[in-house]
């Protein structure tokens, strides 16, 4: 097919698609799109980048290569692709205008910035025998409404400061938060909410269906739908309702696809909605048994836990072996626990390997491995430990008096472990840990009694070695269901 009779496709395309184009954008607001239509205006985003970079090849060929013209057939058919890819991004683009409540003022400037390009793009297949400078003054005039429609774009997507420099700011939805019992409801536990789950759509950078959600004030204001609050008693305001739907509904807040609102968050919302959405009202003013108040306290101590959490740790792999796993305790926490398997596999290398990372150790399970008092000094260069599992290593209780340094220790297990009174006495003399697991056959019941009396502050765990105890067990029986061999 000849690059003429290709010409003549597009340009019939463009004679349907710039009316329907015009049409569809004047009257926009009064169309409802089938779920087909509304499937293609997602293509905008995709698409838009093609009739871009075309059509400031095209700026740059009239500009600067007047002298050096493709033939009259190739230039109509760039040209017509140009302005067929402008006009079909332009409709996509009207179809998921309808669908997203988008600030009024710049999706309208980006809707008709859009069709400009499209009918420029149009315009040029008109021009091309005309005066070089009439073409250059029109590519100029193209470029800037391609500029600033883009731009509009790029302020929907990404906030009006798109263009802003880049300063360092603090989220202040993931700052720790104090609040004493003067504090209003909406402070303590609305606000919180609003600014991690609806501030990017609803807040000075994006204000999507007119409405902003960032100030007490804002929020009376409402949006395009009216007042958000009203109705909140009887369970009809806008902000109810939207947060209470599917979250595949149209109309759910969040939309599909954004961070969700927990079920705490959800019940914290509603309860205040329901309770007239006070913005006035104190923490000190409801008791301390109320629903709401239990659960925006509750609320704010997970916040305030999960910003001092530091998820950008770095990887113990290097730390862990067929015989040491090393982890931390949870996601977000720099706590270390470090556990040792198959005492018979122990090297001292491994523990001599967490030097690196001694301060975070406070778990430590050395529990059967062949320790010596040369293990014992390496481990007591872990003093944040907090807990310390030595049953069955070999060491003598003895050697384990040092471990009353360690200021930090809470909880230590020592079973397998031989001593006399004296000596655990000894051990749990001036000791800093409150639990201790002691358990071995030689121990007198009645010393350990003594010390357990003696030591009230210290949880002593002994077992029971069920000396001169008879247990009766119940006569086996075998459950067989099906055999194997049916007859031998």
């Amino acid at each position: 097919m000849s690059e003429k009779k290709i010409y003549q496709i597009l340009d019939l395309c463009l004679w349907i698609l710039n009316p329907l184009m015009i049409v569809l954008a004047i009257y926009d607001q009064k169309i409802q799109p089938e779920a087909f239509l509304q499937w293609m205006g997602k293509l905008h985003p995709l698409a838009l980048h093609f009739p871009i970079v075309f059509g400031i090849l095209i700026v740059i060929y009239f500009l600067f290569f007047h002298h050096r013209r493709f033939s009259t057939d190739t230039e109509k058919l760039l040209l017509a692709t140009n302005a067929l890819f402008a006009s079909v991004v332009a409709l996509f683009g009207i179809l998921f205008s309808i669908q997203n409540a988008y600030e009024n003022e710049i999706i309208n400037l980006h809707k008709w910035g859009g069709i400009a390009v499209a009918l420029l793009s149009w315009i040029f297949l008109f021009i091309l025998d005309l005066n070089v400078n009439f073409k250059k003054i029109l590519s100029v005039i193209f470029l800037v409404v391609l500029i600033g429609s883009t731009h509009k774009g790029a302020q929907l997507t990404h906030g009006v400061n798109v263009l802003g420099f880049p300063q360092k700011q603090t989220d202040e939805s993931e700052k720790t938060s104090t609040f004493d019992s003067t504090t209003t409801l909406f402070e303590a536990g609305v606000a919180p909410i609003l600014n991690r789950k609806c501030i990017s759509c609803h807040g000075l950078d994006k204000v999507k269906g007119d409405l902003q959600l960032n100030t007490p004030e804002n929020i009376l204001k409402g949006g395009e739908s009216g007042d958000i609050i009203e109705g909140a008693a009887n369970g009809k305001s806008i902000l109810f309702k939207a947060i209470q739907l599917p979250q595949e509904h149209k109309f759910h807040m969040p939309p599909d696809g954004k961070l969700q609102l927990t079920i705490d968050e959800k019940n914290i919302l509603s309860k205040w909605i329901k309770a007239g959405g006070n913005f006035e009202t104190k923490l000190n003013e409801l008791e301390k048994e109320d629903s709401l108040f239990v659960l925006i306290n509750e609320y704010q101590k997970a916040a305030n836990l999960l910003a001092s959490l530091n998820f950008d740790l770095p990887d113990l792999n290097e730390f862990n072996s067929n015989y040491c796993s090393t982890n931390y305790l949870f996601n977000g926490s720099d706590e270390v626990e470090v556990i040792f398997f198959q005492g018979s596999n122990y090297s001292r290398e491994s523990l001599k390997k967490l030097g690196k990372i001694k301060s975070k150790i406070i778990n430590l399970n050395m529990q059967g491995m062949p320790l010596t008092k040369d293990d014992l000094d390496i481990i007591m260069q872990f003093t944040n430990l907090q807990k310390v599992n030595l049953n069955n290593t070999k060491l003598d209780i003895t050697s384990l008096y040092k471990l009353k340094t360690l200021l930090k220790l809470r909880a230590v297990s020592i079973c397998g472990i031989e001593f006399n009174e004296d000596e655990l006495d000894e051990f749990l003399d001036q000791a800093t840990f409150s639990a201790l697991n002691v358990w071995t056959q030689n121990a007198d019941d009645k010393q350990l009694e003594k010390l357990i009396l003696k030591y009230p502050s210290i949880k002593i765990n002994v077992g029971d070695n069920l000396k001169d105890e008879i247990m009766k067990i119940s006569n086996p029986s075998i459950v067989q269901d099906s055999s194997i061999f049916s007859n031998h």
